[in-house]
This record gives C-alpha cells, sequence and structure tokens, in this order.
C-alpha cells in the first residue's frame, strides 16, 4: 500500500497491478505498458512518490502521473537483471538484491549505480553472490540485513561510497551462528 491508500501486487506472470479503490477495478501494468518483465518480485514506493519495481529482468521506476517506466539493468551498472528485492535507503538510496550481487542507486543525483559482491569469507572461500531478500534495519539505519546462500549477512552501510562491510551469520556451530546457511526471507519486529 503506497501513502495515497493504493494497493499494488506483483504477480510471477501477469506484472503489476493497481487496485483502484474507485472503480473496485485493477489496473494492469505489464510488459505492453513499459514494465520491462511481467514476474514480480519486490516493489517499495520512494520518498518522491515513484514506485520502484524489481523483475526477472531489470528494475524499474514507475511514474504514476504519466505512467511512464524508466528500467535500470546491468548496462546501467546492476550487477544483474534478475532483481530479487529491494529497500529505500536515507538520502535518496535504492538498495537492489540481485542474483549476483547488491547494488545501490543514488537517485538524487543522475542514477549513478554502484555494484558490490559479497567477496569471501573469513576463510578466503568465495562467496555465492546470490542475494534473496535486504531490509534496512528499522533501529539503526546505518545497517542492511542480507539473506544469502550463504548466511545472514548484516552490512555496515554508513558510507556506502566507499566498500562495505560485512559480517556473516552463517552455519558454523558457535552460539551466534544459524541452523542453515540459506537464509530466504528477514523481517524485523517493530519496537
Amino acid at each position: 500500500q503506497d501513502r495515497q491508500q493504493r494497493i499494488w501486487i506483483g504477480t510471477r506472470q501477469a506484472g503489476l497491478h493497481l487496485f483502484d479503490y474507485a472503480s473496485q477495478r485493477f489496473i494492469n501494468f505489464s510488459l505492453k505498458e513499459g514494465l520491462s518483465n511481467n514476474i514480480v518480485s519486490s516493489i517499495k514506493e520512494d520518498q518522491n512518490g515513484f514506485i520502484w519495481v524489481g523483475t526477472e529482468n531489470g528494475l524499474n521506476r514507475l511514474d504514476v502521473a504519466t505512467k511512464s517506466f524508466r528500467v535500470f539493468s546491468e548496462k546501467d551498472g546492476l550487477p544483474a537483471n534478475n532483481i530479487q528485492s529491494i529497500d529505500l535507503g536515507k538520502d535518496n538510496f535504492i538498495w537492489v538484491a540481485t542474483t549476483n550481487g547488491l547494488g545501490l542507486i543514488n537517485t538524487d543525483k543522475d542514477f549513478s549505480i554502484k555494484a558490490y559482491q559479497l567477496g569471501a569469507d573469513a576463510d578466503g572461500v568465495p562467496q555465492h553472490n546470490f542475494i534473496y531478500t535486504i531490509q534496512i534495519d528499522k533501529w539503526r539505519d546505518n545497517t542492511l540485513w542480507v539473506c544469502t546462500k550463504n548466511g545472514l549477512k548484516r552490512v555496515d552501510i554508513t558510507d556506502p561510497a566507499s566498500n562495505l562491510t560485512w559480517e556473516t551469520f552463517s552455519n558454523n556451530a558457535s552460539l551466534w551462528s544459524i541452523s542453515h546457511n540459506s537464509c530466504v526471507d528477514f523481517v524485523q519486529e517493530s519496537r
């Protein structure tokens, strides 16, 4: 639901839908309307009222007033076209989880994109870059939680222009580990 109390629904085959309360009908946005792919994985509204839509073939920014899309992809600097999750950071940053790493879009400037790879773990073993979902910490806005095939990661995003600091919680039989490395979702409770 957006700030205007509209409900946005992403589907696996038919694109993006908007439920219009006035007409009690659904309005469809699909390939025909400019959406980059009909398989929708994530939807967020930014502080300017644009709707950001993650799909299997790019990240889309919908201008609801003009019903037009701007598409961001690997050719613009994203680590992959297959978008798994998006979240809104402070200072007009959009964090993008893909099947090949993490992307950061600066919407204040020229929509510049920075791509991040997960790198290696403490033992030097390369990490798989598939990210299932991300979420900005509700209590610490300089922390991003990242669910990956290699465990849950806590990322310090205090200065996203520099390299990020990653801390991994994985199945390593310690007190601070999780029971399985493949972390697919994350929900933080409200206070």
